[in-house]
């Protein structure tokens, strides 16, 4: 599967279920809902994580640090799923705890991904760059912007931009041959 493909799944994945408990269709934590959201969760993150290691297959040693933390924190967003998964079925609730990592995790991606968008900007690489920048900066709002409105509707961006960063992953000049989509099979 192409990584511009994984992206494009990985953000439906993440974003679907948050925009539906958003609009109150899962309103229940209670119901097998709750279930579909942790699991789309953990497989949209477990994509994210290939979007990102072949974009930084072909970043070379200038976008290490970037790179590193942005995975960090997909990491710390994977572990975040597993655990409000996991404790919802074995308790029927979320482990508050595990929103620690959920805002780790966004702390990791949002320094993370200015570190590399900066980086890929150098490159020629637009595509990831304004992916990257747009994951961080609307995470941060997400964060920073606590439970509302404001959290939902850059959650949702945040999430989205990563099929920016599996554009540029896969047609900018960092794509990695054999792993990423090439220019051309895109436009099929």
């Amino acid at each position: 599967m192409s990584t511009f493909v994984r992206s494009v799944i990985a953000a439906l994945l993440l974003a679907v279920p948050v925009a539906a408990e958003a609009v109150s269709i899962i309103e229940d934590e209670a119901t097998g809902m709750f279930a579909l959201f942790g699991l789309t969760q953990v497989a949209g993150w477990l994509l994210i994580g290939t979007v990102v290691l072949d974009l930084s297959a072909g970043g070379g040693a200038a976008s290490r640090w970037g790179s590193r933390l942005v995975m960090l924190g997909v990491a710390f967003q994977l572990l975040f799923a597993l655990a409000t998964f996991l404790s919802w079925a074995f308790t029927g609730e979320p482990a508050e705890a595990s929103f620690i990592a959920f805002g780790l995790g966004f702390i990791c991606l949002t320094v993370g991904g200015l570190m590399w968008a900066v980086r890929l900007r150098r490159t020629g690489s637009l595509a990831a760059t304004f992916g990257l920048a747009g994951v961080a900066v609307l995470g941060f709002v997400a964060i920073a912007a606590g439970d509302n409105i404001v959290h939902e509707i850059a959650l949702q961006g945040s999430y989205l931009a990563w099929v920016m960063v599996g554009v540029g992953a896969a047609t900018g000049p960092l794509a990695v041959r054999g792993r990423a989509t090439q220019p051309q099979e895109l436009r099929h």
